[in-house]
């Protein structure tokens, strides 16, 4: 059965998941009627004559566009000019749908007032370091995603396009401004599976997690987060830190009353001990169960210990390109000032 709708399918140089994800797609319950393949790697992009076939026989027309060096957002933009239809699904080349994912999400779609149905992605995670990057990172609940969304063509741009000048963020940028809208929106019922996670190493988390932050650092919905970053938690923990035994001042004595019943032995160090165990704390246990991650997993001594040390990484990372991203803004700044 067929269903007048377009599949867009932004793509980097992942053939082995991109073959898997068009074969599921000639299998499903509901046949799109295209999918648009929008290559933004170097090498031309050509598919197996078998799969083509196959796509042929079940009627989908698969059109390939190249878009060398196009970011994500550039290449869902080209997809949208380039789609023949009214209702539009995104998936990417890492993402595999489940055989009733588009069928069921066209149900979603057809309740009243409803003009998205947002993706539902898990991400699998098959050897311990996958699983260890995943409790520290996206987590083992399915999460909201553009990937696995489908919707009405003239909803997506009421809220404008996707950000073309960013490698990441424009996805969680385009639902802040979906949400902003108040466009009505549904969750999917069929899980998408993420398969990126294969064959990471810490050096590849690294580049990725720099490049991206360094990228979204601009973009409106990630302000906060870097605020929290760079202020908030600092500031307060250093005030309290150096001026916390103020309170115990005494005028007769010209200094901290060591008696006093506020005045704290060592505060630098009890707060700064405080500060890690905290962190440790949040960021290594309650993160990752409110996520989804078995307690069971967590507390192996070996896992916490590696969840411990790719945690830190991670936030390093972040961090620097957070830094490196405000050096750049005040730069430009100056520069433009002079």
């Amino acid at each position: 059965m067929h269903k007048q709708v377009s599949i867009i399918i932004p793509y980097l140089d992942e053939l082995d998941i991109l073959l898997s994800n068009l074969e599921i797609l000639t299998k499903s319950s509901l046949f799109p009627s295209e999918i648009i393949i929008v290559n933004t790697g170097v090498q031309k992009l050509m598919l197996p004559s078998s799969l083509d076939s196959k796509c042929a026989d079940n009627g989908i027309r698969v059109e390939i566009i190249d878009a060398t060096n196009a970011f994500p957002g550039q290449a869902r933009n080209i997809g949208l000019y380039k789609c023949s239809f009214d209702i539009v699904a995104f998936l990417d080349s890492k993402t595999i749908p489940s055989l009733d994912w588009l069928e069921m999400g066209l149900k979603q779609l057809a309740v009243d007032n409803i003009n998205i149905v947002w993706g539902k992605t898990i991400f699998k995670a098959d050897s311990y370091f996958e699983r260890i990057f995943r409790a520290c990172s996206y987590g083992a609940k399915p999460l909201t995603t553009v990937p696995g969304s489908i919707f009405n063509k003239d909803a997506l741009l009421s809220t404008g396009k996707f950000i073309e000048s960013v490698r990441a963020g424009e996805d969680a940028d385009w639902i802040a401004r979906v949400k902003a809208h108040n466009i009505q929106s549904l969750t999917s019922h069929s899980l998408i599976e993420y398969r990126g996670l294969a064959e990471m190493t810490i050096t590849n988390i690294i580049r990725k997690w720099y490049r991206n932050y360094l990228s979204a650092s601009g973009l409106n919905y990630i302000k906060g987060h870097k605020d929290i970053y760079f202020y908030f938690i600092s500031i307060i923990f250093i005030v309290l830190a150096f001026n916390w035994n103020s309170l115990s001042y005494d005028s007769r004595i010209g200094g901290w009353n060591l008696n006093s019943l506020v005045y704290i032995p060592n505060i630098t160090k009890i707060i700064t001990g405080a500060t890690i165990l905290g962190y440790l704390f949040f960021r290594n246990i309650y993160l990752p169960l409110r996520k989804g991650i078995k307690i069971t997993f967590i507390f192996l001594p070996h896992n916490l210990i590696s969840i411990i040390f790719i945690s830190f990484i991670l936030d390093v990372t972040k961090l620097l390109a957070f830094i490196h991203a405000k050096t750049l803004s005040v730069l430009s700044l100056r520069n433009r000032k002079t």
